[in-house]
Parts: C-alpha cells; structure tokens; sequence
C-alpha cells in the first residue's frame, strides 16, 4: 500500500471517528432538559457549555485533518485550526475540573458546596475560562508560537519549543485538590455510616457502597482526563525529523493523533455518560425510540415520551429516602426556593 492510499484511509477514519464524537455530543444534548430535575444546576450548565465547546472544536480538528490527509499536503491550511484547539482544551479543561471540584465537594459538604458554587460563580469561572483562552491566543499570536497537524507524525505538533512547567503546576494543583476533596468525601461517608446503629447499617450497606463508587468513578474520571490533558500536550513537542514509521509503531503514532483530536474533547462526554444513570436512561429511551421500525401512533408517542420525566421523578423521590442524601437534596430545594423568593 502506497503511502497516499494509507492517508487517503486514515482521513476516511478520521471522519468517521470525528462524526460519532459529534454526533455523541448532540445526543447527549438533546437529552440534558430530562435530567434538569435530577443532575445540579451547575452541573448541568458546565456540561452544555463545554458540549458547546467540543463541537466547535470536533467540526474544526475532522475536517482539517480529514482534509490534510486526504489531500497529502500538511502546510495546507493556517495556524488557525491549532489556535482553536488550544482554546477549545483550555476553555473545556477548566470548566471539566471546576465541575469535578463542585461534585466532590458536595458529597463530602453539600451546604458549602451550594454555598460556593452559586449561579454567580457558575457564570465567573465560565467567563474567565473563556477569557485565560483568549489571554494564551494573544500569547500564541505574540511569540508566533503554532499548533500544526504533522503529517509525517500523525499529531499535533508545535512550531517551537515552550515552556510546559506552568501547565505541569497547574495539572498537579489541580489533581492534588481533587484528591484531598475525595479522600474527604470517602472519610465522610465512611463516619455517617459506621456511626449508626448496627441495625442501620445492615439496612443502609448497599447505600454506602453506593456513595463510595460514585465517588470512585468521578475521582478515576477526573484523574484520567488528567493523563489525557498530559499526554497530549507532551506529544505536541516539536519533532522536526521525518521519520518512517512501520506496522505496530505506525498504529501507535496514529492513536496518539486520534487521542489529541478525538479523545481528549469528547471524554468529558463519556464521563457524563458513565457517571450520572439518569442521562443514560434518557438516551436508551431516545435510542429505542429512534431503532423502532414501527411508526406509532401519536398518543403512544406522547406516553413514551413521557417516561424520562417520570423516571427522573421517581429518582429524585428514591434519592430523597436515601439517608446518605436526604440532607444534601434537602439543602438543594432549601437552596432552590431562596432564590425563587429573591426573584
């Protein structure tokens, strides 16, 4: 196989992954007002901004690399596909990790949490997201420092080498408070649950567990899209040698080009997904209405159209006799109404 077959292959791929990425992010759009009643407000607001985000930047990096590829020629395009994927990571970065702070803090302190993350600072931490974005492009456009897809590598790549020893501070700033905010979150529902009674215990174990692998899968969550953020920008050196890659170490090479383009936006995606049950119950009702084959009648379609909603109802009630969490959604509807009584 010549090597213009092989890249005219890796574009074909590289559209279909880039259009499953996005078309993953509108379906997790779409079912995002049935689990209003459910997930967090702040939740939810950073998950569609940074859906928002992702889709910008998908549509972007598939079709200049798609294009690069297929076309055989690397210096095809400007600067300008690198520049928004670097404020794309950035902007998407700092939303996912003030998210995972509001999640782990409010297992562990639920009213703190609340208290801190109020609509106010929702908007300030996106608008200063977006803002750092803009301050690293006018630092990019300054020291003429670019992001270009290497078609001799299959990656992203600088133009000049920079210096990563603030991205190193802050990723490790980052992922030591995530790590205090779960082991006290862990600590916290370890005590609630061993100072009650043994008969209570017997009857709230599964509950404990519960809470223990929800923070579990938030914590491997944030700590792999952590790796991810590390990998990336430390296969973005600048390699100016022309390499001849072969067989296991050419496949390698193009992973690492889809993990810059592909994986590294659309994880917090993923992670919405595998966390929260409810948004997965709202997309397997979306997928099993859009797989049937039968056409149904109005009234039927209205009734199953329905089902989300009451699903997210009986959660929340569910939610609420749960011991662990009766305190913490008490404190969200006390939350709620203070604001309703402001408005």
């Amino acid at each position: 196989m010549s090597s213009t077959d092989f890249h005219v292959g890796q574009a074909s791929l590289n559209i279909v992954l880039g259009t499953a990425a996005i078309s993953l992010v509108f379906i997790v759009l779409s079912v995002i007002p049935e689990c209003g009643g459910v997930l967090s407000s702040q939740v939810l607001t950073f998950l569609v901004v940074q859906s928002c985000v992702h889709l910008a930047v998908l549509m972007t990096t598939t079709f200049t690399v798609s294009f690069i590829l297929a076309a055989d020629v690397s210096d095809i395009f400007d600067d300008w596909p690198g520049h928004i994927l670097i404020c794309g990571v950035i902007v998407a970065a700092l939303m996912q990790f003030a998210s995972s702070f509001y999640r782990m803090l409010s297992l562990s302190a639920p009213i703190l949490a609340l208290r801190i993350f109020s609509k106010s600072l929702v908007f300030v931490i996106i608008l200063g997201s977006f803002l750092f974005s803009a301050n690293r492009f006018v630092d990019s456009l300054v020291e003429k420092r670019q992001l270009n897809y290497s078609l001799a590598h299959f990656r992203w790549q600088f133009n000049m080498a920079t210096e990563i020893e603030t991205f190193y501070i802050v990723l490790a700033v980052a992922v030591s408070i995530l790590s205090v905010l779960y082991i006290t979150a862990v600590l916290k529902v370890f005590f609630d649950y061993r100072l009650r009674t043994p008969e209570i215990r017997r009857i709230n174990k599964a509950e404990f567990f519960q809470a223990v692998g929800e923070a579990s899968q938030y914590f491997i969550c944030d700590l792999t899209y952590a790796a991810l953020l590390l990998f990336a920008r430390y296969r973005a050196r600048p390699n100016f040698t022309n390499p001849n890659f072969t067989g296991f170490t050419l496949a390698l090479r193009v992973a690492e080009g889809h993990v810059q383009s592909t994986l590294l936006l659309i994880w917090p995606v993923l992670c919405a997904i595998a966390t929260y049950k409810h948004m997965r119950a709202a997309i397997g009702f979306r997928s099993s209405l859009m797989m049937s084959q039968q056409q149904m009648p109005s009234s039927r379609r209205h009734t199953v159209m329905k089902k989300i909603s009451t699903i997210s109802q009986s959660s929340r009630h569910i939610a609420a006799a749960s011991p662990i969490y009766a305190w913490r959604n008490s404190e969200q509807n006390s939350h709620d109404s203070i604001d309703t009584e402001h408005v």
